[in-house]
């Protein structure tokens, strides 16, 4: 295969220095990795890569993302590139062990160096060594392409749907703990899942707290759910809607939860469990009976996991919040610019 090595072009350096000057201007609580691998791959911007001489019948297509974002926001990012892989018969698998990610530990986590690996199957049988070894790779960049090229909406594409559904495996253990969780918090009650989410959203904010409390009691006049089953990282409206609907809510009670997106924390292996307590809660989420959410990306897993065929869902879209103070206001349009450079 014709091998390819752009190294660094104009383009790259300008997108670089607006990237820092970006993080300095906004004082962006956006994590980094705790560390970058120290290997050859991570230094270059290539497409089409050398490697070793096995498996010259296959074709290898790597996905990456550093440092990536969100948990599911890195899913939908692999599904998009797995339609890549499957339209050109390429053979995908993803690699946030080279390519590290907010998620990552600097030790292993469940038996891996893979951050994706900590909570989905692999793509392929392959492993990243014989990858590697073999004589064709073609590397991903870690951009999302334009809404022509790349979905954002799963729910709007059959394919990228059955993608998820084929390809998307939470890991073994995980799933059971997810539906031994099922078993103990929902039981028999009729569920009203609400996602309640603040973080990254300040531009945009359809679920004040006077909105979230005004649609459950909405949705809930016309359906008398049991029980609400909340998920939020944030503790101040963990706080708001047990003080509004008290022993009628659920969650889980471990997870970290702070004012701040803190992917710091100063428990053990904080960035690994902000991860698997994300695809837990938006696992549960898609049991409920019924799902309350603005369109995040957790809102687009719930959707696909779809382990609930008969949910009834409320999805807002994001509004523009026309009471931003200054900061925010620049700030919001400061990401937005990031996005379309």
């Amino acid at each position: 295969m014709l091998q390819k090595n752009t190294g660094p072009n104009k383009k790259n350096r300008y997108k670089g220095l607006i990237t820092k000057i970006y993080k300095i201007i906004t004082l962006s609580n956006e994590p980094e990795p705790l560390f970058y691998r120290s290997d050859h791959f991570q230094k270059k911007n290539v497409f089409i890569i050398t490697g070793g001489t096995k498996n010259p019948d296959k074709v290898f297509y790597v996905i990456q993302r550093s440092p990536g974002h969100g948990l599911f926001s890195n899913v939908l990012f692999v599904v998009n590139h797995i339609k890549i892989a499957k339209k050109f018969n390429f053979i995908p698998i993803v690699d946030m062990q080279n390519f590290t990610t907010w998620y990552n530990q600097k030790q292993k986590i469940c038996n891996t160096y893979n951050a994706w690996e900590y909570y989905f199957d692999q793509l392929s049988n392959y492993t990243l060594k014989e990858v590697y070894d073999s004589q064709n790779i073609i590397l991903t960049n870690s951009r999302y392409y334009t809404n022509s090229d790349f979905e954002t909406d799963i729910s709007k594409s059959l394919e990228l749907s059955e993608i998820f559904k084929k390809n998307i495996l939470i890991k073994k253990n995980k799933f059971k703990l997810i539906k031994f969780l099922k078993r103990k918090l929902f039981k028999n009650h009729k569920i009203l899942g609400v996602h309640f989410r603040s973080s990254y959203y300040k531009g945009c904010a359809p679920f004040s707290k006077e909105r979230i409390i005004q649609k459950i009691n909405e949705v809930n006049s016309k359906n008398k759910y049991d029980k609400i089953f909340l998920m939020t990282e944030d503790v101040t409206n963990l706080e708001f809607i047990l003080n509004e609907f008290k022993d009628k809510v659920i969650y889980l009670r471990n997870t970290h939860r702070s004012k701040n997106y803190d992917y710091e924390g100063k428990l053990p292996n904080m960035r690994y469990k902000f991860g698997r307590d994300t695809l837990i809660q938006t696992a549960l989420l898609s049991f409920c009976d019924a799902y309350i959410d603005i369109k995040t990306n957790p809102a687009q897993a719930v959707m696909a996991f779809n382990f609930n065929p008969t949910q009834k869902r409320f999805i807002e879209n994001l509004k523009f919040n026309s009471k931003l103070s200054v900061k925010d206001f620049y700030i919001y349009f400061i990401r937005l610019f990031k996005q379309l450079i």
